[in-house]
């Protein structure tokens, strides 16, 4: 499974972003952490999407970040189940 996809997708949604543009934020937030995007660590997943995706929404410009930044730990929570049977 596409889990970068995946969550360009909801970013896609939720903002209305298009999907590829949100996915390479969510690759470039993965850059800055120092971790690989094809990972299917949930952990890694929380670190990034708390600290360096909101980071990157801040620097973009988007509103309320860090209400952004927890509904994508709050939907990674809720589809952890489809991303641990696909690793």
């Amino acid at each position: 499974m596409d889990i970068v996809g995946f969550f360009g997708k909801k970013l896609e949604e939720k903002t209305g972003i298009k999907e590829i543009a949100c996915k390479g934020m969510i690759r470039l937030a993965f850059r800055d952490a120092g971790i690989d995007s094809t990972t299917y660590k949930i952990e890694d997943y929380k670190k990034v999407f708390s600290d360096h995706l909101k980071s990157r929404f801040e620097k973009s410009g988007i509103d309320d970040p860090s209400t952004l930044a927890n509904f994508m730990v709050s939907e990674l929570i809720k589809n952890q189940g489809i991303f641990t049977m696909s690793a």
